[in-house]
């Protein structure tokens, strides 16, 4: 339902371009790796992120920007569950707690819904990890938590290190809080260890490390041109952006705090032994969230903003506020504190639905405002198709401008997203005006940001001019003499060489099919993840929930599709192909196969 209600504005603003700022980088990412494999130079540092894209799209044989599109919703989804099943994991199991918890962290998500795809893998992954560790210390746990933190971190490698530096303080606290949480922090130790070694080892069999695999964000653009201080501003404007939702959620945590009282009675139990590092990573999260928001608005560069609105904590700390003040205590039967209770709860209610309506509206607005629109789209397929009928040995030319950093980024992805998945690196970019390319000059304007990035781009266009290359241009004015038009808002120079209609303009992919696509791969890619998963989850839990198990096997799914495009991709097989297809469904029916060898193994005394 999560997923659902997460896809429902493709059809309701009528398109099926994924929503998001950074959606199109990730769909010709995906695009570059089903034509070139996951060691493509073209794609960043996220082996996992890409591998699980790049099999989506040919298992379930749909262009990328469909699986990009509906794989945001499943990923919140995923997210939102895996949340829940941590609550369940440290010890409170009753129904209620795990259904607000999921709604509570699915509300606070759709900042990440716009677009940050490896953000929410991560997620997933790291929330499942810290469930499997908080359910028993053993060495099956230590297993697959390190199995889910490597999948986490061959997502988003820079998270990997956020999680390393999360867990010491942990690790620390295990080894000072009792005799018992000392003897679970090997456990944590190990899955960690693990973690950051599957992370190395995905990093370098897929080339992850090579110069420019990190250079595809706006920050990095900004550092590149030598103006990292500018990165400060734009990161204390966002995290003002986010900090009303956060304060929000800090508020409806706030009766949770009365839990402290007996937490030393809960700790007490034997059962909430292994429980302790997870708890304690969850502390230090938000801790540090807490201390970043202060330091980066004194101007200290931090990532407070990206904290912000990453800080899973807290909506989970506001649905164990929220759910215990709701139920009444144990015992409780006198009717003095009625009116009081009544307050409490009608208090708790409406902040969990002024949450909820908060996130309706920004998700809403969100969508509306990062959703390419069409006649943008319009242009960057005609560009793409002028490249397909380009001859294959020239290189390309494309002359767009912008007021700033992130204008010229946003055109330079859609572009790229648009391209034939082979033609990609060929394609080259021209900060300027149509007449300025023609004239073969530098053009700057003032800006800062956007006269460095000229400069950037033009010793390597200057280079190019030289081998008469095809020269389109993108621009919604009158083209100047010597340009002819090729499409909307998209022209080419008389000097280039011939363009063709040819057959490989099918390469071509439709930017913007029918808007319930999405909607109805949500369903198929969920039921897909969690049936990856479901074996997995219901080994390791058993028959001691099968809620959790049913709230785990979406996360387990994401992380067996990621080891199974990883293991495909390091024999040198494409995803794309039908041996690739056939090797990731032989992967994941492996999986499968775990109930059943445990099943007949015999149990020693």
């Amino acid at each position: 339902m999560i997923a659902v209600l997460y896809a429902l504005p493709y059809p309701l603003l009528g398109t099926a371009f994924p929503i998001g700022w950074d959606s199109p980088v990730y769909v010709w990412w995906t695009r570059s790796a089903l034509a070139d494999g996951l060691s493509s130079s073209a794609i960043a540092a996220r082996p996992g992120t890409i591998g699980l894209l790049a099999t989506a799209s040919s298992v379930f044989h749909v262009q990328p920007s469909l699986i990009v599109a509906a794989s945001l919703p499943v990923l919140v989804a995923s997210v939102a569950l895996a949340a829940a099943a941590l609550i369940r994991g440290l010890g409170e199991a009753s129904s209620p707690w795990s259904l607000v918890t999921a709604v509570a962290v699915a509300a606070s998500l759709w900042p990440l819904a716009a677009g940050y795809v490896s953000t929410l893998v991560f997620a997933a992954e790291f929330l499942a990890a810290l469930t499997v560790l908080a359910m028993e210390s053993s060495r099956r746990s230590t297993v697959i938590a390190g199995l889910l933190l490597g999948a986490a971190g061959s997502a988003h490698p820079l998270f990997m290190a956020w999680a390393v530096c999360m867990a010491i303080p942990a690790l620390i606290g295990c080894l000072l809080v009792s005799t018992r949480s000392r003897a679970s922090a090997p456990f944590a130790a190990g899955a960690l260890a693990t973690g950051a070694g599957l992370t190395v080892v995905a990093l370098v069999a897929t080339g992850g490390l090579h110069a420019q695999a990190l250079e595809f964000s706006g920050d990095q653009m900004l550092k590149a041109t030598n103006l990292g201080g500018e990165v400060v501003a734009f990161h204390q404007m966002k995290m003002y952006d986010g900090l009303p939702f956060f304060l929000l959620c800090a508020f409806a945590a706030l009766p949770s705090l009365h839990l402290l009282g007996r937490a030393k009675v809960w700790l007490s139990h034997e059962r909430s032994t292994a429980a302790i590092f997870p708890i304690a990573v969850l502390i230090v999260w938000l801790v540090s969230t807490l201390v970043a928001i202060p330091v980066l608005a004194a101007g200290i560069p931090v990532p407070a903003q990206r904290l912000v609105i990453f800080c899973l904590p807290l909506p989970m700390l506001a649905a164990v506020g929220v759910t215990s003040i709701v139920r009444r205590p144990a015992g409780d039967t006198g009717s003095a504190t009625s009116w009081r209770r009544r307050g409490l709860i009608a208090g708790a209610l409406f902040a969990a639905w002024v949450v909820v309506a908060i996130a309706v509206v920004g998700w809403s607005s969100e969508a509306r405002y990062s959703v390419s629109e069409a006649s943008a789209l319009d242009a960057q397929t005609a560009v793409g198709r002028a490249v397909a009928g380009a001859p294959a040995s020239r290189p390309v030319v494309v002359a767009i401008d912008g007021s700033n950093d992130r204008v010229i980024a946003k055109q330079e992805t859609l572009i790229r997203m648009t391209l034939p998945a082979d033609r990609i690196s060929d394609v080259h970019f021209y900060v300027g005006s149509l007449a300025g390319l023609a004239r073969d000059t530098l053009q700057l304007t003032g800006v800062v940001e956007r006269d460095r990035l000229a400069r950037r781009h033009w010793p390597e266009i200057r280079s190019l001019l030289a081998e008469r290359p095809l020269m389109l241009g993108v621009s919604g004015r009158d083209a100047p003499a010597g340009w002819e038009r090729l499409g909307p808002h998209v022209y080419v120079h008389q000097r280039s060489p011939a363009v063709t209609a040819g057959g490989r303009a099918a390469s071509v992919p439709n930017p913007d099919p029918n808007p319930w696509w999405p909607v109805a791969l949500v369903l198929a890619v969920m039921f897909g993840i969690m049936l990856a998963g479901w074996p997995v989850a219901r080994w390791f839990v058993g028959a001691r929930d099968l809620t959790t198990a049913f709230a785990l096997s979406p996360a387990l799914g994401v992380g067996v599709v990621i080891y199974a495009s990883l293991a495909v991709g390091a024999v040198g097989v494409h995803p794309s192909s039908a041996a690739g297809q056939m090797c990731v469904l032989l992967f994941a029916g492996g999986i499968a196969l775990i109930p059943a060898v445990k099943a007949r193994t015999p149990r020693t005394a």
